[in-house]
């Protein structure tokens, strides 16, 4: 078995903890509760080898990570409150139906063993599942042995701590790869301390806790930017690097955090099979869909169809999807992405998803196009363009618009007819007080019509 979450954890620096509703629990703390957790699973549980980690708590689900490495166990961490399936021994930090409340010593925890998993058998013994965000269509586990999500950590650690050793606060899901790998992982291989805030946190809290613990580093979420674009720049003074991942950064936020903050704009891109392709500046970034270059280790490549293909040491093994291992889309080893894209003086750019092509009367254009133009509109704050089914012209756009204002945005058809092709002019405009997402801010497109 390769290294394990125990052995990271032993080789951290004494500063390396994460702090959780006040409470720090350090890197050897921790050690010894997920020892002690192993031991009442093993003790409790006929040979537990597939774990449902249902929990936010980030210091739980260190806990049970660490668990997990000393069993040999396959763990499968999701958002609690996620369907958690059926299957493993689930886990999380408030009762369980008629499970039990595990001894002293351990993280508030809860367990239920619900008996065998479907198609555990099938899966590394030291494997790290997660949801994908279900963005078009249905979730699936993403499966990925521990020691490729280790080498994606690693180079996040490289490109966000290479610094030094300086506090950190993060205000993303752990549960997600996104968090586990940009804020859990990478701060225990930099041996930092972390503070946690919830997803929700707003920017004036989330200030007091930069400024409170003398972090240098916030892991964020697009949403939050947002918002904290528009919030006076002394409060985050003393922050020198923001990072941001899941979902595309907002043109006008980067704009204004540009013009008003000091500290740098960091845009992570990549995927859950992949892990993270991309850490740029964004203030290199000459166009609002740049990504950069691939961080060293990765390769990229865009294919004659313009699809990005990506290779890695940390892609995953693929998909437990109902019960069954499936395999990634990959050719000849690359995976695919599903990203279309190009190349621009500031390296890659992403132009859309090839899911996103609509095929209006025979005449193609693509969703990523008609958000980015619909979007340059002074009154849009958020975009989303979907596709609805005609009977005459099979597929149209249909733009879902979050204004500035909160009202409508009546030019906004005259907007797109000056800058778009007749047959790319959305056919409605639909006002909407927010747009759907996931828990990293990813819009989700799956109650298309």
């Amino acid at each position: 078995m390769g290294t394990t979450l125990d052995q990271v954890l032993a080789d951290a620096g004494r500063d390396a903890a994460v702090i959780v509703a006040g409470d720090r629990l350090s890197a050897s703390g921790l050690r010894t509760a997920g020892a002690r957790l192993a031991e009442e699973l093993a003790n409790r549980f006929a040979q537990p080898r597939f774990l449902v980690s249902s929990t936010a708590d980030a210091a739980l689900i260190t806990t049970i990570a660490v668990a997990a490495g000393h069993l040999g166990a396959a763990v499968l961490y999701l958002d609690p409150t996620a369907d958690p399936g059926d299957g493993g021994v689930l886990l999380g930090d408030r009762p369980i139906g008629n499970g039990v409340r595990l001894g002293a010593g351990v993280r508030d925890c809860h367990a239920l063993d619900r008996g065998p998993a479907a198609g555990v058998e099938s899966l590394p013994a030291d494997s790290v599942l997660f949801r994908t965000s279900g963005s078009t269509g249905a979730p699936r586990a993403v499966v990925k042995p521990f020691s490729r999500v280790l080498n994606d950590s690693r180079r996040i650690a490289d490109a966000l701590h290479g610094r030094g050793p300086e506090p950190v606060v993060s205000s993303v899901p752990v549960f997600h790869s996104y968090g586990f790998t940009h804020a859990l992982l990478a701060g225990f291989l930099a041996g930092v301390a972390t503070t946690y805030r919830a997803p929700t946190t707003l920017p004036a809290a989330l200030a007091a806790t930069v400024a409170d613990t003398g972090a240098r580093t916030l892991v964020g979420l697009p949403v939050q930017y947002q918002l904290i674009a528009t919030t006076p720049p002394h409060r985050f003074a003393g922050l020198a690097r923001a990072v941001s991942a899941g979902a595309p950064l907002p043109a006008d936020a980067v704009r204004r955090i540009h013009a008003d903050h000091a500290f740098t704009l960091l845009n992570a891109f990549g995927a859950s099979e992949a892990g993270t392709i991309t850490i740029t500046d964004t203030a290199d970034l000459a166009a609002a869909n740049g990504i950069g270059e691939p961080l060293p280790g990765v390769r990229a490549e865009i294919d004659t169809s313009g699809e990005l293909l990506t290779w890695t040491d940390a892609l995953a093994t693929g998909y437990l999807d109902g019960g069954v291992l499936r395999p990634l889309p990959l050719r000849d080893g690359w995976y695919r992405t599903g990203d279309l894209a190009e190349r621009g003086p500031d390296g890659l750019r992403i132009t859309g998803r090839v899911t996103d092509v609509i095929n209006i009367a025979g005449r193609k254009t693509t969703r990523g196009r008609l958000e980015s133009v619909l979007g340059g509109h002074p009154d849009v704050l958020e975009v989303q363009v979907v596709i609805a089914l005609d009977e005459t012209r099979g597929q149209v756009p249909v733009a879902r618009v979050v204004s500035r204002h909160g009202g409508p945005v009546p030019d906004l058809l005259s907007w797109s007819r000056e800058r778009l092709a007749d047959f790319e002019v959305p056919r409605r405009v639909e006002l909407c007080a927010e747009l759907p997402r996931s828990a990293t801010g990813k819009l989700l497109y799956r109650d298309e019509r």
